[in-house]
């Protein structure tokens, strides 16, 4: 028997364990509620989780000390001033 697992699904309390990663890349959206993408590396990007502001500061802290470099993009709406 065969057994698959989605190696690119991340849950917010799951263990963050990325053994040799060289990089991180966030793509966040604060306006669709502190929601956001991870890549890992050159995988393919996760699902964006959804957080609290809190949660999201946590969050980021721990990619931090995940990789050896985190870059982030923020979307920003055409109409914000």
């Amino acid at each position: 028997m065969i057994n698959k697992t989605n190696t690119n699904t991340y849950q917010a309390n799951q263990p963050q364990t990325l053994l040799n990663t060289k990089s991180i890349k966030l793509g966040i959206d604060l306006h669709a509620g502190y929601r956001m993408i991870r890549q890992v590396d050159h995988a393919t990007p996760q699902p964006a989780p959804k957080f609290s502001p809190e949660g999201f500061m946590l969050w980021v802290k721990k990619q931090l000390a995940l990789a050896e470099e985190v870059h982030s993009s923020y979307e920003t709406d055409p109409t914000d001033h």
